[in-house]
């Protein structure tokens, strides 16, 4: 009797993906969280489409992050990819419109990690920023409320800004010129944060924007630098919410 040759994948998921997925997991919660903060039924209405984008979102910030990091190889990568584009076309053939294309938008700032940007991926900084601070929690404030609100997009963009701040050193090499660029910006947030929160809580946002300076400085391995700048994010977007 012939045997059977099952074949053999070289492409074993190591230990060090389980860091990318948790920091994913972690961001993904970030703009939940920050949608959740101006709605007053969370869990009422379109459950399941919420949970069903929050998988998709994760999926996205998995992807992004594993590029960034770990760089695993595309053969495992790519059936993940398929995961994300598929809610996103079912969403957008059940009514849900502009969740779907927000969700799609989404998507950009992972194929920008495949582009020669030779660790200056501004490109994919400023959507990755704009996905996670603003358009996802437009798309969880719509899915439960059916509108969206002028003061969650200003919230939105006050946490774009600061992940712009905090994830510069992941997207792009740091040097004098981007360092002034960072140390303009930061200004230009702490200006815009008084103006919008009127509270002393704007004076975090430069404080938060100082440790991630140094974070990158301290060598620790880039998806342990990814934690504790996520942790810097989420930090962000609570002192946004409380006030």
């Amino acid at each position: 009797m012939n045997k059977i040759n099952l074949p053999k994948f070289n492409y074993p998921i190591e230990k060090k993906s389980y860091l990318p997925a948790i920091n994913a997991l972690l961001l993904s919660v970030v703009p939940w969280y920050l949608s959740s903060h101006f709605s007053s039924e969370i869990f009422s209405k379109h459950l399941s489409i919420q949970i069903l984008f929050f998988l998709a979102t994760f999926m996205v910030n998995f992807l992004t992050i594993d590029r960034l990091t770990n760089k695993t190889n595309l053969r495992l990568m790519a059936p993940l990819a398929i995961i994300p584009i598929l809610t996103f076309i079912i969403l957008l053939f059940s009514e849900n419109t502009y969740v779907a294309l927000l969700g799609l938008l989404s998507f950009v700032p992972f194929l920008t990690t495949f582009l020669p940007f030779e660790q200056k991926n501004g490109v994919g900084l400023l959507t990755f920023s704009l996905s996670v601070g603003t358009l996802a929690p437009l798309a969880f404030f719509y899915i439960r409320n059916g509108f969206v609100t002028s003061i969650l997009l200003k919230m939105g963009l006050l946490l774009s800004l600061m992940i712009i701040v905090i994830l510069f050193a992941i997207f792009i090499k740091t040097s004098f010129k981007f360092a002034i660029f960072a140390l303009a910006l930061t200004l230009i947030i702490m200006i815009f944060a008084f103006i919008l929160l009127k509270s002393w809580t704007a004076l975090i946002y430069p404080i938060l924007a100082v440790f991630s300076w140094f974070i990158p400085k301290l060598h620790l391995p880039r998806n342990f630098t990814l934690l504790v700048l996520i942790a810097l994010i989420g930090l962000a977007s609570f002192f946004i919410t409380i006030n």
